[in-house]
């Protein structure tokens, strides 16, 4: 028979305030491009998920950030759900 020490109480401090928050984060979507997605296996799901990342960020008022890999032959970012475009993007050298 096996017996379970109860767990001690963790000796760090909790925090006051909470480990997150809309001003302290960033949501980077990277290359998210409509001309990348065929290649990705299950690229569909893939933007599907991230549209409902993008879409909660806002929400929340986390700030979305895009990169891109040549925009140019490879297209632009893939909007959120909602169909509104990612804002700032960072095109990759």
């Amino acid at each position: 028979m096996t017996t379970v020490s109860p767990r001690r109480p963790s000796s760090r401090p909790r925090p006051e305030s909470p480990l997150m928050s809309a001003t302290d984060s960033l949501l980077v979507v990277i290359d998210l491009q409509a001309r990348l997605m065929p290649a990705i296996s299950g690229g569909h799901e893939a933007v599907a998920a991230a549209g409902r990342l993008i879409d909660g960020a806002r929400a929340l008022g986390v700030p979305v950030m895009a990169t891109e890999q040549y925009p140019q032959g490879l297209g632009a970012t893939i909007a959120g759900q909602s169909g509104e475009t990612v804002r700032d993007r960072a095109e990759k050298v």
